[in-house]
């Protein structure tokens, strides 16, 4: 393996967890000034899903490559708090597909705020090329993703 991608793996294995504690830290002090439920990332990623496209619980738990009981015990947690909620599908009543309440996006604009606060001194030039190293990231590990 190349020295360079040792470089990476070492910077990516010591930021990840960085930018994960930062980031739960900025959204727990927010949740208790505002005495609202806390969003977690794992959380964050469920929601942004479900923002786009309704899908069942077991579909979920395949994209978060999660097993089921973990899925259900995040999804139990998420309606609970109503940012989610369960509705059955009108063609097959045993189908019950997973949609975003009106609290649940604002849950996601809450959080999205709450990291563009963190971020907000960097420069356009930064905030550039931060977009530039997460398209090649999230572009990685989509098809690393679709190997398995």
């Amino acid at each position: 393996m190349a020295e360079k991608t040792q470089d990476v793996a070492r910077d990516l294995l010591n930021i990840i967890p960085r930018v994960t504690r930062m980031i739960n830290a900025e959204l727990k002090q927010k949740s208790l000034r505002q005495k609202t439920p806390i969003l977690s990332p794992a959380h964050y990623s469920i929601l942004d899903m479900l923002s786009e496209y309704s899908y069942t619980q077991h579909e979920l738990a395949e994209k978060q490559a999660v097993t089921p009981p973990s899925m259900s015990h995040s999804i139990e947690g998420l309606v609970e708090r109503g940012w989610i909620r369960r509705t059955r599908v009108p063609h097959d009543r045993r189908v019950v597909v997973l949609e975003l309440t009106d609290a649940g996006q604002q849950a996601l604009e809450e959080a999205n705020a709450c990291v563009a606060e963190i971020i907000d001194p960097l420069s356009t030039a930064e905030c550039d090329q931060v977009l530039a190293g997460l398209s090649v990231l999230r572009n990685l590990f989509s098809q690393a993703n679709e190997i398995e």
